[in-house]
C-alpha cells in the first residue's frame, strides 16, 4: 500500500513523507565507514540474515568503554560468551579492554568468518570458535555443555554466591538479527531470548547456576522503547517482570525526534533529574554523544539548584513554548546559525519531525493540554492531599482537614465537562504520567536512571538503522522464585495488562465478573498513597501499577478460593510460554535452563 494511503487521516504529510522513506530506503543499505563498504562488498544475504546489524564505527566503541569503563574494569581476565559478535569490531574493542581468559564467539553466519578468523588465529589468541547455532539460547547453553570454558562452576542449591555478582563472566549479545519476518516477530523473539535469560536470576537456573551474570546487549529501537518505556502505554507484564530480579541501564542509544510525555514538562524534569544525579556523581556525557533533553536540562542546571528548577516544571505542567512556536523558533535558529548546542543532530532530526506534521495538529495539541491545566493542577492538589491524609505520623487535625479539602476537589476533578475520544484518553493519561514520576521512588524505570545514555548516529551502524546497547545486571534476590511461579505471575499481569488504561477493578471483573469485590479488599498498597497508590481505588489504572502492587494482586488472586478453573489452567500450564522457543532436539539445552 502506498505511504499516501497508509498515512490518510494521520498527522503527518504524506508528500513530505514519501520524499524521506524514499531517501531512507535509499541510504539505509550506503556504507558510510570503512567497515560499512567492506561488509556492503558481496553481501548477497536475503531474508532475515540481511537484518543482522552490525557495529561499524570504533570512535563509538571507545566512547562506550571510556563512559562504562569503571564498572567494567572488575571484569579483567573474565570469561566471555559473545552471542552473534558479526564483524567482530564491539567484541575485539571490549576484548582489548578487559583481556578475557577465554572469549568465547558464537557467530552462525559463515558471512562473518572472514572478519572473525583474524582474531581467532592471532598468536596468543583466547577467543575460541564456540558452537553457535540460530538460537542464541541453544549456543549459550551448549558453550556450558562442551566444557569451553573449565573456569566456570554451577554452584550447589542454597550458596550463598548463586545470589552474588560473577565477576569472572560476561555475556555479549547482539539481537538485532533475531531471524523472525517482521520487526513485531522479531520483537518477540529477543524478547523471549531475554525473559529466558533474566529469568535464571531469580529461578536459579540456567545461567543463575553461576551466580549473577551481567550482559552487554545489543537490541533494536522497537525494543528498547517497549523494555525502559518512557510511556506508560508500554507498559507490560515483560518488561514488569524484568524490572523484579534485573536492573537494566541503557548505555546507547540513538535519541528520537518525539518523546511520549514532550507536551508536558515531565521529560525534562526526568532529564533534569538524570543530569543532576550525573553532576554529582562525576559523570559527563561527551558534547557530541549529549542528546537534545540533557543539553536541555544542563541549561537549566548551569546557574541554578536542581531543586528550583524541579519545582518550576512542576508547576508549569505544560512547557513555554507550543510545537509551533518550537517548529518556528528552530528553523529560526537553524537559518541564522545562532544555536550554541553541542550536538546538532538531535535538533535537526526534532526540526524535521515537526517540520513533517501538520500544522493543524500542532495546534490541536496545544489546544488540547491548555484545556486540561486546571484539571491536571487540581490532581496534583488531589495527591498531594491523599499522602496527608494517608501519613499516621501527621496531626489528626491535619488529616481530617486534608480529608475535607480532598472531598470537594475529588468531586471536582470528577465533573466530566468536555466530549471527544482524545480528551478522555489524554485526561488521565497525564494525571498518570505526573502520578507515577513523582512518586518515590518513580513508576519508570526510565525515570529512575544514574545516567543518560551516549547518542549515537545511523551511520555507525550497518546496515543504517538504530540500535541501543542495554546493560543487564541483576538485583539480589529476596527470595528464589520457582519458574512456575514466574511463569504465574507474567500469565496473570499479562492478562490485566490487556486493558492497561483501566481502573485495575475492571481490569479484573473483565477477567471473572465479581473477581475484584474479592480481590480488591486484599490489596493494601493501591489503596496506600504513600506506596503510590490511591484513597479511591478507582483511580488507580493498571499501568500506574507498582510490582508492589502487582505481587499483592498476584498473591490475593492465588488465594482466592473461588479463582476460576479455566483460567487458573491457563497460569499453570506445565509448559513455560518460552518452551517452544527452545531447541526441543536437545533435552540438555531444555534441561539447562528448566
Amino acid at each position: 500500500m502506498r505511504p499516501s494511503l497508509v498515512l490518510r487521516g494521520t498527522n503527518y504529510n504524506p508528500t513530505k513523507v514519501n520524499l524521506r522513506l524514499r531517501k531512507a530506503y535509499r541510504g539505509s543499505r550506503t556504507p558510510v565507514l570503512p567497515l560499512a563498504r567492506r561488509l556492503a562488498d558481496g553481501d548477497s544475504r536475503k531474508g532475515a540474515a540481511a537484518a543482522r546489524t552490525d557495529i561499524v564505527n570504533p570512535a563509538l566503541c571507545d566512547d562506550i568503554l571510556s563512559y562504562i569503563g569503571p564498572s567494567l574494569s572488575q571484569y579483567k581476565n573474565c570469561d566471555i560468551v559473545d552471542v552473534c559478535p558479526g564483524a567482530g569490531l564491539w567484541s575485539s574493542k571490549l576484548h582489548d579492554f578487559l583481556k578475557p581468559r577465554r572469549h568465547v564467539l558464537l557467530e552462525p553466519d559463515k558471512f562473518y568468518t572472514p572478519f572473525l578468523k583474524p582474531l581467532l588465529e592471532a598468536p596468543g589468541s583466547t577467543y575460541i570458535d564456540g558452537p553457535a547455532g540460530d538460537e542464541a539460547l541453544s549456543s549459550i547453553a551448549n558453550t556450558f555443555h562442551q566444557g569451553l570454558l573449565p573456569d566456570q562452576h554451577p554452584f550447589p542449591k542454597g550458596d550463598p554466591r548463586l545470589n552474588e555478582t560473577n565477576t569472572s563472566l560476561l555475556l555479549l549479545l547482539n539481537l538485532s538479527g533475531v531471524k523472525a519476518s517482521s520487526i513485531k516477530k522479531t520483537y518477540f523473539a529477543t524478547r523471549e531470548v531475554l525473559n529466558v535469560l533474566t529469568g535464571t536470576a531469580s529461578t536459579g537456573s540456567g545461567l543463575g547456576r553461576y551466580g549473577h551474570v551481567r550482559m552487554l546487549v545489543w537490541v533494536g529501537d522497537y525494543y528498547k522503547e517497549r523494555m525502559l518505556p518512557n510511556d506508560l502505554n508500554l507498559l507490560d507484564a515483560h518488561n514488569l517482570s524484568i524490572y523484579h530480579h534485573t536492573r537494566i541501564h541503557l548505555i546507547a542509544d540513538r535519541p528520537g525526534p518525539r518523546a511520549a510525555r514532550e507536551d508536558t514538562t515531565v521529560e525534562l524534569a526526568s532529564a533534569v533529574r538524570a543530569a543532576d544525579k550525573m553532576r554529582l556523581a562525576g559523570i559527563e556525557v561527551p558534547p557530541h554523544r549529549q542528546n537534545r533533553y540533557h543539553q536541555m536540562a544542563l541549561s537549566l542546571l548551569k546557574d541554578r539548584d536542581a531543586e528550583d528548577v524541579q519545582a518550576e516544571l512542576r508547576a508549569k505542567i505544560i512547557p513555554d513554548k507550543s510545537p509551533l512556536e518550537e517548529l518556528h523558533e528552530l528553523q529560526e535558529l537553524f537559518k541564522s546559525k545562532s544555536h550554541s548546542w553541542t550536538n546538532i543532530g538531535p535538533w535537526r532530526e526534532r526540526l524535521d519531525h515537526l517540520q513533517n506534521v501538520l500544522e493543524k495538529s500542532l495546534m490541536d495539541r496545544r489546544r488540547n493540554h491548555l484545556k486540561f491545566i486546571e484539571k491536571w493542577a487540581v490532581a496534583d492538589e488531589v495527591s498531594r492531599l491523599e499522602v496527608i491524609i494517608g501519613d499516621e505520623n501527621r496531626p489528626a487535625q491535619e488529616r481530617l482537614e486534608a480529608k475535607t479539602h480532598w472531598e470537594k476537589l475529588k468531586a471536582e476533578l470528577d465533573k466530566k465537562d468536555f466530549r471527544g475520544r482524545v480528551l478522555e484518553q489524554l485526561l488521565p493519561l497525564v494525571i498518570d504520567h505526573r502520578r507515577a514520576f513523582y512518586q518515590n521512588p518513580s513508576l519508570l524505570e526510565w525515570d529512575n536512571r544514574p545516567f543518560e545514555p551516549l547518542a549515537t548516529k545511523q551511520n555507525e551502524f550497518y546496515p543504517q538503522q538504530s540500535l541501543c546497547l542495554a546493560d543487564f545486571d541483576p538485583k539480589p534476590r529476596v527470595r528464589e522464585q520457582a519458574l512456575k511461579d514466574l511463569a504465574y505471575w507474567q500469565r496473570l499481569t499479562s492478562s490485566l495488562f490487556q486493558r492497561y488504561a483501566h481502573p485495575l477493578g475492571t481490569s479484573l471483573d473483565k477477567l471473572r465478573l465479581g473477581s475484584s469485590e474479592a480481590i480488591l479488599p486484599e490489596l493494601r498498597a493501591v489503596r496506600d498513597p504513600m506506596r503510590g497508590g490511591s484513597l479511591d481505588v478507582n483511580d488507580v489504572r493498571v499501568r500506574s501499577l507498582t510490582l508492589e502492587m502487582l505481587d499483592e494482586v498476584v498473591d490475593a488472586w492465588k488465594n482466592w478460593t473461588f479463582r476460576p478453573a479455566d483460567l487458573e489452567k491457563q497460569f499453570t500450564k506445565s509448559r513455560p510460554d518460552f518452551s517452544d522457543y527452545l531447541d526441543e532436539g536437545t533435552p540438555e539445552v531444555r534441561s539447562f535452563y528448566l
